[in-house]
């Protein structure tokens, strides 16, 4: 499995590659992140997360001891609201930075990037045409764009022939329910047993292993759009061995997503009027001028809602096969901070 790294804005890649990841090792990271805890009392709760996400990574089995010389490249945009949608101008200055990156880089791979977009109406069909046209015309063949809207999907297969779609989170149907259980020496409820309690999580691990795709036809429905590779939520359920068989997947962690809606309650706290109706009008990003945490626990899990999104947190990574991890087709899409 290969390591990249997605940034929704040009912000986040300047705030942590260079300053976090870039020459230094897991450990140095580590202790980066926490100096900058205990000068920072007010820091954003996901620093923690990235402290806790590395910690876990740093492990040889899975990728680095030192993190910025296993990144093959980066992952750009958003896939959760059409306004987010980077301007040309905005693209075209992550790409110019990427660039850059390349000449100091220490690592052995030349890093690009792969366009990651979110379901959209007309405004954000007007924004990714423009785009798609300069990736189409100016960069590089085999541009890789991460769709979540099958208008977007026909769009490219139609127009667009040097472009190369990945199947987004929104076309994976997959249960993403925060209320299984999965603790490993829970503290189980006395009016249950052990016995019925191992059955009930025996059952939750089977459902929420039936994930659209291990369907060999579901692949292979999309495999005639010209989609080889499938994004992939990592969290309690796991990864299924038999899916080196047929797919090709996009991991991503730690954050997964596990409710959406139009309505975005970030925008709520300045234009009042979207608490009650979605609005056509262009949202001017408030999401990107507010951190909080609209916190929640269920089940020892972390929830928070970000924009019109509800996200969990989830590192173990125990539940991923072997087979997987040994295989260089998948990627890792490691998240360091939630995609604003």
């Amino acid at each position: 499995m290969q390591l990249y790294i997605h940034y929704a804005n040009l912000e986040q890649l300047q705030e942590s590659y260079k300053d976090i990841f870039e020459t230094k090792t897991a450990e140095e990271v580590l202790k980066f992140l926490k100096d900058l805890k205990y000068k920072n009392q007010d820091i954003s709760f996901q620093y923690e997360v990235l402290y806790d996400a590395v910690s876990i990574l740093k492990d040889p089995k899975y990728f680095w001891q030192s993190i910025a010389s296993n990144v093959r490249w980066f992952y750009f945009g958003n896939d959760t609201c059409e306004y987010l949608i980077p301007t040309l101008k905005e693209m075209n200055e992550f790409f110019q930075e990427v660039i850059k990156l390349n000449k100091w880089s220490q690592s052995s791979f030349k890093k690009t990037m792969t366009l990651v977009t979110p379901p959209v109406w007309k405004f954000g069909i007007q924004r990714l045409t423009e785009l798609f046209d300069y990736l189409e015309n100016e960069v590089r063949d085999n541009t890789e764009v991460v769709v979540n809207d099958l208008w977007v999907l026909n769009l490219i297969n139609k127009n667009y022939k040097k472009l190369v779609p990945i199947m987004g989170r929104m076309l994976n149907k997959a249960q993403r329910n925060p209320l299984v259980w999965h603790d490993p020496d829970p503290q189980v409820p006395s009016y249950l047993g052990k016995e019925i309690y191992e059955h009930i999580k025996k059952q939750q691990y089977k459902y929420y292993d039936s994930n659209p795709v291990w369907l060999d036809v579901f692949v292979k429905s999309f495999q005639k759009y010209w989609i080889q590779r499938f994004w992939f939520d990592y969290a309690w359920y796991g990864l299924n061995e038999s899916i080196d068989t047929w797919a090709v997947l996009d991991i991503y962690y730690p954050y997964v997503s596990i409710a959406h809606g139009r309505n975005c309650a970030t925008a709520w706290i300045v234009d009042k009027t979207r608490e009650y109706y979605v609005s056509d009008i262009p949202c001017p990003r408030y999401c990107q001028k507010f951190d909080i945490l609209y916190g929640a626990w269920i089940n020892e899990k972390w929830i928070t809602q970000r924009w019109n999104w509800v996200w969990m947190k989830y590192l173990s990574l125990d539940r991923i096969h072997d087979s997987v991890i040994q295989n260089d087709n998948h990627r890792m899409i490691f998240q360091p901070f939630i995609p604003v």
